[in-house]
């Protein structure tokens, strides 16, 4: 009976991995929907952007000069309107509908590789088990749609090269040019696979026509949208001024006027943008991780850390040196991560490299088990300490690098929620950690007050007499 279900599942394993993290996916919108998350995006945020593009292309109007989102993902967008009429519930869902095919990729790539079906398993759970991207998963920002275009981009390349079909390096390369079309940063992405003919084994299995196969299919996507914001605004580019946009978030006016105080900007920044790429923390824009996970208690149980991927999937690259697939995940994972190093990395600028990720790291997890079955266990030693190491060097207390505001807003929707317990509990942890909250304990009152608990009110009004005389911190 055992062995029936084990082959039951080994063969419906896409099907499963696939209900399972939309599953997640629906039932954290659910629980959100109860408590009022997640909100109508905020106006000028960039999802709110984003939206009203899609809206205006339904209306017959295509964005103008200044839209600075991407072209593919706004398309996207207005599919989701055409197909929920503007519900945002319903677009919500279409999205982690779509998002749901990630994993199903991740298990199909290591099938592809070879990489043996406990890899692929574990590489897709390991994947459902990353919460950041099940949080994006539901919010209208390109991150996951992008991942999955990343993946099976990369799907399609690996089984080109394998059955060395023309109209496979084709498609891939289309994917590619959606890939471009979604962050400008894919251009040197797309192009790193063609470093790999350094290797003579790979390019024993490669012809030109293939390469050139892949370009034209990228070249297919790319061009019509360069060559009509060429004709429209006379700017041969994806984006029409985003370079300039971008450096003068991140690096300010003088970097957009001078060259030389853009890469003097650019070459400081980088050392702690690497850090912050292979470290733990999430680090938030606009959408904190860390408060909805306070806020949406389901997301604890998501608990795989972005660094320990990251180490693991090193490991693999370990055991399997001579594994080309694996090395040419590693190695675009890395590419990506170098053309981001010149702005903040955000987490959710990590999303789209989390999928390959994962393929290795499930292989690495495999490759561990197997040396201590193989009478390897040195090596397994060896890698599990690497791990550990480079797991506790870029660990970093989310306590330690969150912000008082965004703190501060876990306590108000406590309150707002009429959670007044565990706004009480947050609060006196502020207090602790000497974080101003003379606003939240009036609101508090304020609402407790209006609910008629002037018991409650009474008790915490002398409970926190100090902490309301506090004028600056």
């Amino acid at each position: 009976m055992r062995e029936k279900v084990i082959v039951f599942l080994n063969r419906n394993y896409s099907i499963f991995i696939y209900c399972f993290y939309v599953f997640c996916g629906c039932y954290l919108l659910w629980l959100g929907r109860s408590w009022g998350l997640p909100t109508m995006p905020i106006q000028e945020m960039d999802q709110s952007s984003m939206l009203q593009g899609a809206v205006n292309i339904y209306r017959g109007q295509l964005p103008g000069a200044g839209y600075m989102y991407s072209p593919v993902y706004t398309l996207l967008l207005f599919l989701y309107v055409v197909l929920s009429h503007g519900d945002l519930i319903t677009m919500r869902v279409v999205q982690i509908l779509l998002c749901g095919l990630i994993p199903v990729f991740i298990y199909k790539l290591s099938l592809r590789l070879r990489l043996g079906r406990a890899a692929g398993q574990l590489g897709a759970l390991l994947y459902c088990f990353y919460g950041p991207a099940l949080l994006l998963s539901l919010g209208f920002l390109r991150a996951v749609p992008l991942a999955l275009a990343f993946i099976v981009m990369v799907y399609y390349l690996v089984t080109a090269f394998s059955s060395r079909n023309l109209m496979r390096y084709g498609f891939a390369g289309m994917l590619g040019g959606i890939c471009i079309l979604g962050r400008e940063n894919f251009f040197p992405v797309v192009a790193a696979p063609f470093l790999m003919l350094v290797f003579s084994d790979v390019r024993r299995h490669f012809r030109w026509r293939f390469g050139i196969s892949f370009i034209a299919g990228a070249g297919i996507v790319i061009m019509p949208v360069m060559l009509y914001n060429l004709v429209k605004f006379n700017s041969f580019a994806v984006v029409p001024g985003h370079i300039d946009n971008v450096l003068g978030i991140y690096h300010g006016s003088e970097a957009v006027a001078d060259s030389y105080q853009a890469l003097k900007s650019i070459l400081k920044n980088i050392p702690a943008q690497i850090y912050n790429f292979s470290g733990s923390y999430e680090i938030p824009d606009k959408i904190s991780f860390y408060s909805h996970r306070e806020t949406l208690s389901f997301l604890w149980i998501f608990i795989i850390p972005f660094n320990l991927l990251f180490g693991i999937a090193a490991a693999a690259c370990f055991f399997m040196r001579k594994h080309r697939g694996l090395f040419l995940l590693f190695f675009i994972c890395l590419i990506y991560a170098g053309s981001m190093v010149f702005i903040t990395m955000f987490y959710r600028f990590r999303i789209p490299v989390v999928p390959l990720l994962c393929v290795l790291a499930g292989s690495g997890c495999i490759a561990i088990v197997n040396s201590f079955k193989n009478q390897h266990a040195v090596k397994g030693v060896v890698a599990l300490c690497l791990i550990a190491a480079f797991f506790f060097a870029t660990y970093i207390a989310p306590a330690t690098r969150r912000k008082p505001q965004e703190r501060r807003a876990v306590a108000a929707f406590y309150i707002s929620a009429g959670m007044y317990a565990a706004a009480e509990n947050y609060i006196d942890e502020l207090h602790k950690e000497g974080v101003n909250t003379q606003q939240l304990e009036r609101y508090m009152l304020k609402s407790l007050y209006n609910d008629n608990q002037k018991q409650w009110a009474e008790v915490l009004l002398k409970k926190w007499k100090p902490y309301l005389k506090i004028t600056n911190k």
